[in-house]
């Protein structure tokens, strides 16, 4: 009986009372609360859709894929049984084709990551089902606004596999008929890839015409990307109220670009920028990434693999020589020299590579190299005993560790008593605006151009002074200039992406208002739209219209109003 109110209320709420062909002429996603998203014909301009991507990505749909595996539905019922009232009208997909799509192609084997190990996806196949009608649920959302799509829910079988998904996501946009989606799914790397692929098979009602390429973002950060905005991809984007923080942000990102692109050589700027275009442009994933080092020198991942390689090497040599015996082949004793020579080399490599990361171990290893002089207890001709000092080990030589942190506070105090002195000669000097480019140094300040501060991320992150004087590096520190040069592609990146969120909202807010109109609207034909036996029917169908138009009115209202002074304020170029 609750299950029973519960249908028709919704009918009642969707106004599908007031449609002349009844509550049977309901389609798909039609009893569902509407997402002011873009929608074609209510709150987009005339002639979107021939708008170029440069201006027509304001148009887009930001869709979020996930599932929640938490939502399990027990086997104890069937569809015979225990019908389901909403034929796909709401929510879920229409459960018959759906369970016919999933049939006709059960038997297609799930494609195996290639990237991260998604247990989701590598073990759809093999998750527990038993006794399950659903192992959880896939849901399709509005990344704006945080509402469910229309046909954006269904249950799923086993596991995340492509195939319920594909459907789910299909279901859903196929509601809206844009010209471009940004889709924001934790496992976008893997599922983008036969994405065209698998929507062949769905069925042709679900199919996009996908012939424009642009139409599909398969980069796979919102930082890096085109026409995104600041959008979360996890959360709505909250208190519309206090948007002045954008333009906030806006701004204070510009002037960052501009502090740090004074600090690099012009016409390396030139051509990372050329490079940037040229990736944004490419659809196919071949072009170099700019926001990549492009100096080629051994970083810190490679530095931890070559430890893990040196370390097996290492043991593997002990326990060969432990083997070798007395009675050795000659063949035996060349593999053990080939093995000692590969490894010498190896820990030639990584003494100079560790001297880069870990300045503090040459002070240790001048006292192993001591040591080894004075007590014969290290020989050279033994790679094997050779002390790596790994940064584990480092942990108890904190002597080592003070003095670092030593010399960092003595360079602190050679700057703070030089700035010192300047201050004081620059009135007698007559110089002027010094002080805006020599600030006062701080322990903050004195960070790796890559660290993020607590409490900042990736968009909101900033960079050290000391990076972004210029002149700061040497035309010869080709690898720092590298990193600087990525360091200005992210910051022109956080730039624009905050102008666009500032653009994006500017036209939500748009949308928002014709769309509550347009509902409006809707609820005042319905008024008409139907006759009804008796009178009270009709003054009860008819109040209930009107009081719908009413609310819909009421939130225009007070959209305008609360978004009045914002609304108008400097359009800032990305």
């Amino acid at each position: 009986m609750t299950r029973q109110f519960r249908h028709l209320k919704q009918l009642k709420q969707a106004g599908r009372g007031h449609d002349p062909n009844g509550i049977e002429a309901t389609k798909e996603g039609k009893c569902m609360v509407k997402c002011p998203a873009p929608h074609p014909g209510i709150n987009l301009p005339e002639g979107w859709e021939m708008k170029a991507p440069v201006q027509g990505w304001l148009y887009a749909l930001f869709v979020v894929i996930d599932a929640n595996f938490r939502l399990k539905r027990k086997a104890v019922s069937s569809e015979e049984l225990d019908p389901s009232p909403n034929h796909g009208w709401a929510y879920f997909v229409k459960e018959d084709t759906y369970k016919t799509y999933l049939t006709r192609h059960a038997k297609k084997p799930q494609e195996r990551s290639t990237c991260v190990s998604h247990s989701a996806v590598n073990s759809a196949d093999t998750k527990p089902s038993r006794g399950l009608a659903a192992t959880g649920v896939g849901t399709i959302n509005c990344a704006q606004h945080e509402m469910k799509l229309p046909n954006g829910v269904g249950d799923l079988q086993i596991g995340e596999r492509y195939l319920n998904m594909d459907y789910i996501v299909f279901s859903a946009v196929s509601h809206f008929g844009l010209r471009m989606y940004n889709f924001s799914y934790d496992i976008a790397c893997q599922w983008h890839k036969k994405l065209w692929n698998c929507m062949s098979d769905l069925p042709e009602h679900l199919q996009l015409n996908h012939t424009d390429k642009v139409a599909c973002q398969t980069r796979f950060s919102f930082n890096f990307s085109r026409w995104v905005g600041r959008t979360d991809g996890e959360a709505p984007e909250h208190d519309w109220a206090n948007s002045i923080t954008w333009l906030q942000w806006a701004e204070h990102h510009q002037q960052e670009l501009e502090e740090l692109q004074a600090a690099i050589n012009p016409s390396k700027l030139a051509q990372r920028l050329s490079d940037l275009a040229s990736w944004n442009d490419d659809m196919t994933g071949t072009r170099m990434n700019p926001f990549k080092n492009q100096v080629t020198f051994i970083y810190s991942p490679v530095l931890a693999g070559h430890t893990l390689i040196k370390t097996l090497l290492r043991c593997r040599l002990v326990c060969d020589i432990a083997e070798l015996g007395v009675h050795a082949t000659d063949l035996h004793k060349a593999n053990i020299t080939a093995h000692h020579n590969a490894l010498q080399r190896r820990l030639e490599s990584w003494t100079q590579v560790q001297l880069l990361y870990m300045p503090s171990v040459a002070v240790l290893q001048t006292g192993d190299k001591l040591q080894s002089n004075d007590l014969d207890v290290v020989d050279e001709n033994k790679p094997e005993k050779i002390k790596l000092w790994l940064p584990s080990e480092l942990l108890t030589g904190t002597a080592s560790l003070d003095h670092a942190a030593k010399k960092r506070q003595q360079a602190k105090a050679r700057y703070t008593v030089a700035r010192e002195r300047l201050q004081a000669l620059a009135p007698w000097l007559a110089k002027d605006g010094w002080d805006d480019i020599l600030h006062p140094l701080r322990d903050a300040d004195m960070r790796h151009m890559t660290d993020i501060l607590d409490g900042q991320t990736e968009g909101t992150r900033d960079m050290s002074w000391i990076w972004k004087l210029p002149g700061v590096l040497g035309r010869k520190d080709d690898d720092l200039q590298d990193c600087l040069q990525i360091e200005w592609c992210k910051a022109r990146a956080c730039k624009a992406r905050w102008s666009e969120e500032v653009q994006l909202l500017r036209e939500e807010m748009r949308r928002v208002e014709i769309f509550f109109e347009w509902e409006g609207n809707q609820w005042l034909q319905r008024v008409c739209a139907r006759s009804f036996e008796t009178e009270a029917e009709h003054e009860g169908w008819t109040a209930y219209a009107r009081q719908q138009a009413i609310l819909c009115s009421s939130l225009v209202a007070s959209f305008k109003e609360l978004w009045k002074s914002w609304s108008k304020g400097p359009v800032l170029e990305g």
